[in-house]
């Protein structure tokens, strides 16, 4: 019975420290401060333009660190909560970007 009590505590508090999905403001979600607004509205506009023209949605998120999460499961994490592009044709894309573990993946819809 302990081992099962422990067993859950550990469980728990692992996920209390879980990398938080941040809520989609747009199609570039900044939370390093590295790029400056005139860039950041630059890359949203072509993005937008994009996705008018080819129905593609595209989303980059630039965080600071996994903070000790797996990338391609905050990815998938990160991708299963935007639920990006049109659900029949699947078309959405997700660009990760780690600042501090200099890691980057790209998910696109099936």
């Amino acid at each position: 019975m302990k081992f099962l009590s422990i067993a859950f505590l550990l469980l728990l508090a692992n996920s209390s420290f879980a990398l938080e999905v941040p809520f989609l403001s747009g199609r570039i979600i900044d939370e390093t401060g590295i790029l400056d607004t005139e860039t950041k509205d630059i890359l949203e506009e072509k993005l937008k333009a994009h996705e008018k023209e080819t129905s593609n949605q595209v989303v980059v998120l630039i965080i600071p660190s996994l903070e000790g999460e797996v990338l391609e499961e905050y990815s998938l994490k990160v991708a299963s909560t935007w639920k990006l592009g049109k659900k029949k044709t699947d078309n959405g894309v997700l660009l990760i970007i780690d600042k501090a573990d200099r890691l980057l993946r790209l998910d696109v819809g099936y």
